[in-house]
């Protein structure tokens, strides 16, 4: 009878091995753990089985992953925690599922979130920057017209004492003419103020321009 038994015993060894394979626990940050046999990332998930179907968890809520070998099939399986390799009651097993689903739609709602926050930013940029162009355009308007009435200001000038000058020069030859010499000096006089006020005139332009005469100072039109 005991060979008969021995016998048994061995037969069953033989049918029902303990297979032993590694798994893997996978620490999440809020306290939760999971086993699985196997994982993989896939779109910036931890992925890995469980209810008959798959969970992904996003990396930044993994804390880690430990790997555990040579636990016994029988003792440990995808749906159980390393923590309390215990059953889920029905219950308990919703309630998780529920998480999870919970977990999922709030980092869908999240991804969403977060795209229509980065499209918007990509909107106000661009009207920023269009804006931006707008004002420099302006500012670049509003400097040339500042540039030419300047200029023109200045030929506007230095029309005024070449007038000034023709019509004093007019005047002297003409009391030059008629020997009055008094009036003659005093138009001389005159003339050489006009030409220390051109003079003056010139050079302060040449000042502004690095030394030279810009080619728009002959331009009396």
């Amino acid at each position: 009878m005991k060979k008969l038994l021995t016998a048994i015993a061995a037969a069953c060894f033989l049918i029902y091995p303990c297979v032993v394979s590694a798994s893997y626990v996978i620490h999440l940050k809020d306290g939760r753990e999971f086993v699985t046999d196997r994982y993989w990332e896939e779109g910036g998930q931890i992925k890995f089985k469980r209810y008959g179907g798959v969970i992904g968890i996003q990396n930044d809520q993994v804390k880690g992953i430990e790997e555990k070998e040579d636990l016994p099939e029988n003792e440990g399986n995808e749906d159980e925690t390393q923590a309390t390799r215990e059953k889920e009651t029905p219950g308990k097993r919703g309630e998780t599922e529920a998480k999870s689903k919970e977990v999922e739609k709030t980092q869908g709602s999240e991804k969403t979130e977060k795209t229509a926050a980065e499209k918007e930013g990509i909107t106000k940029g661009t009207e920023k920057a269009k804006d931006t162009g707008q004002v420099k355009e302006e500012e670049k308007r509003k400097a040339e017209q500042e540039k030419a009435a300047k200029i023109e200001a200045i030929l506007e000038e230095k029309r005024r004492i070449i007038a000034e000058r023709d019509k004093i020069s007019s005047a002297f030859k003409k009391a030059k003419a008629s020997n009055d010499s008094g009036k003659k000096d005093a138009y001389w006089n005159k003339l050489l103020l006009l030409q220390k006020e051109l003079a003056g005139l010139r050079e302060r332009v040449k000042a502004e321009h690095s030394g030279k005469l810009p080619y728009w100072w002959d331009d009396l039109r």
